[in-house]
């Protein structure tokens, strides 16, 4: 069924207004694109091992090592001074290189251009 009609049928007997905006975006905006690239990736590339750490639903609550981290990038958004907002497409330099040199540290050489953050 088109978005539309999902919409529409969603607004059924409400006073509410589809936003026409909300109507431009591609059906499959994000989860279904990267899979279909992922399945792609795997049918050219057979013989990688691709670590995919995409739209998943975790198993068990998260340590308390990224529950800190996490509440400091908060803290980071939330002052002028260390604010970022959206990264780049491939995702920051600092965090790519940080996850090569971890990767190196264990004797697995990833290049940072080589890992994809989104």
């Amino acid at each position: 069924m088109q978005l539309k009609n999902r919409m529409a049928i969603l607004m059924e007997g409400t006073s509410m207004k589809i936003n026409e905006n909300y109507l431009r975006f591609n059906e499959n905006y994000l989860y279904a694109t990267t899979e279909d690239k992922l399945i792609t990736f795997r049918a050219l590339y057979p013989e990688r091992n691709i670590i995919n750490l995409g739209m998943i639903d975790v198993p068990l609550p998260l340590i308390p090592a990224v529950q800190k981290r996490m509440q400091k990038s908060l803290t980071e958004m939330g002052r002028v001074e260390t604010y970022m907002g959206y990264g780049p497409e491939q995702g920051y330099p600092f965090l790519l290189n940080a996850i090569s040199d971890e990767y190196g540290s264990q004797g697995l050489d990833i290049p940072a251009q080589d890992i994809f953050i989104n």
